[in-house]
């Protein structure tokens, strides 16, 4: 039970009721003084949270899990159905289909693996697309910042959550919980775009790669090329792979190879981000044409090289 509605019962709110709404908090507070009261801290504990993990066969406590450090997992398993209705009914003409397009807009971008707050311009722009698709003008939509506001609205005046949080100053953020909702459609090109041109390098390369797997490689692109010039990751093997390629092989594996000598130095021998970087020396040795070296080392990493290299290794 919400704190808020426990305090309701209260002796001290006797005097708020009167008539027939008297009476009926009269049987409200009989019912909760016969109550053994515990009370449920919003953020659970480590422990707590450990002791949940153990027994995770409910999709709705995976979710609140996920989010709890913020919001708590009582107040998700609450709110978040409510919430996911509250979008849901918010498309029907004349109610808040623009702030539904805009809490799509924001759960998309989240989607697309941008998790930071929109700037509100951004928001703006790119909800519109969500509106049109669903019908435009014929919804009647309210306007932006009736919209704004109504998404910001939490459940429950003691709630902490709404569909969108944050403000103009620090930009808006998708709620938790209607990230990994079933069934949402394919994110539009536009979203692509607008959070790899946010997202600094090392984040916009993450955005790339959740855009080139949903099939949106040609916008993935720019950020990958962004990504590879700061030396992120496998970005430039990836626009190798693509045919695509931003440099000459030779020039490629000149720069892998020094990246790999940092990471050697800076890591260790056993980083992950060293082990990346070895893999990329031996991509742009096979993609200089050397083959039986690039071969050694891939074997040498213990991964095998890439499943198309099979008719090369059948010539060696």
């Amino acid at each position: 039970m919400r704190s808020h509605e426990y305090d309701r019962y209260r002796d001290r709110a006797e005097t708020e009721a009167s008539g027939a709404a008297q009476e009926a908090w009269r049987q409200g507070r009989a019912v909760l003084r016969q109550a053994q009261v515990v009370h449920v801290e919003r953020r659970w504990t480590h422990t707590e949270r450990e002791r949940a993990r153990a027994v995770m066969a409910d999709p709705r406590l995976v979710r609140a899990l996920a989010g709890d450090e913020r919001f708590g997992v009582a107040e998700l398993l609450a709110a978040g159905p409510e919430l996911v209705e509250a979008w849901r009914h918010a498309w029907i003409p004349g109610r808040h289909p623009r702030a539904a397009a805009l809490v799509a807009a924001a759960v998309d971008a989240r989607r697309a693996g941008y998790h930071r707050p929109l700037p509100a311009e951004i928001l703006q722009q790119l909800h519109e697309g969500y509106l049109v698709r669903r019908g435009g003008v014929e919804l009647r939509p309210e306007s932006f910042s009736e919209a704004l506001n109504w998404a910001l609205t939490p459940t429950v005046p003691a709630g902490a959550n709404s569909l969108v949080l944050g403000n103009v100053e620090s930009g808006y953020l998708a709620f938790d919980y209607l990230i990994d909702l079933s069934a949402q459609e394919a994110i539009p090109a536009p979203v692509w775009v607008a959070v790899m041109e946010l997202a600094p390098s090392h984040e916009a390369y993450t955005i790339a790669v959740n855009a080139a797997i949903a099939g949106q490689f040609t916008l993935a692109i720019p950020a990958l090329r962004r990504a590879a010039q700061a030396g992120i990751g496998d970005a430039e093997g990836i626009l190798w792979d693509a045919d695509v390629p931003m440099r000459p092989a030779e020039e490629g594996l000149a720069v892998a190879w020094q990246r790999m000598q940092e990471c050697r130095q800076d890591f260790g021998t056993d980083h992950e981000e060293t082990l990346k970087a070895e893999i990329l020396v031996a991509t742009f040795t096979m993609h200089c044409g050397r083959y039986s070296e690039a071969l050694r080392l891939y074997q040498q990493l213990g991964i095998g090289p890439p499943r198309y290299w099979g008719e090369i290794i059948a010539t060696l």
